[in-house]
């Protein structure tokens, strides 16, 4: 089991982060690491990590340390600073007649366009033809699907 004290002594600079993800995938190139078993490996780190940074102790506890430093300061090789982010307004509960009419006409045509998107995703490749208000013909095409390929990994 890895201590904490142990990841606290590991150098993260960037020229030492960069030289290990470039072993990791010469190691791969090589075929001398198992690429499913460093797949795994990274995305148990992933996880791990998100586990420590979403915790509200977490936060708390280094907002506390970083606050000795004032706003902003250097620390090894970065710049820390304490900032407001994720900043939300909730417009709701302005109770302004006009934006919520605004948001109640934006919503509906979210739903239109979510039909009108299940609808074209029905449509076959070679398209169809229908005709607009103004007598119009037109060729509707399926919308284009993209996709990328890589490996899931759930972790149990």
């Amino acid at each position: 089991m890895v201590s904490i004290q142990k990841i606290g002594e590991i150098q993260f600079d960037k020229v030492t982060r960069q030289a290990m993800a470039k072993q990791v995938i010469n190691d791969l190139a090589e075929g001398t690491a198992d690429p499913v078993q460093i797949h795994y490996n990274i995305k148990c780190l992933e996880d791990l990590i998100k586990q420590i940074t979403n915790d509200k102790e977490y936060k708390s506890i280094v907002l506390f340390e970083a606050e000795k430093h004032g706003k902003a300061f250097d620390f090894q090789n970065s710049k820390v600073e304490i900032k407001e982010t994720a900043v939300k307004y909730d417009y709701a509960a302005c109770n302004d007649p006009e934006w919520n009419k605004i948001e109640a006409e934006i919503l509906a045509l979210k739903d239109k366009q979510k039909e009108r998107e299940a609808f074209l995703k029905t449509i076959r490749p070679h398209g169809i033809e229908i005709v607009d208000e103004n007598g119009e013909v037109y060729t509707l095409y399926p919308p284009v699907k993209t996709s990328t390929t890589s490996v899931a990994v759930t972790l149990k």
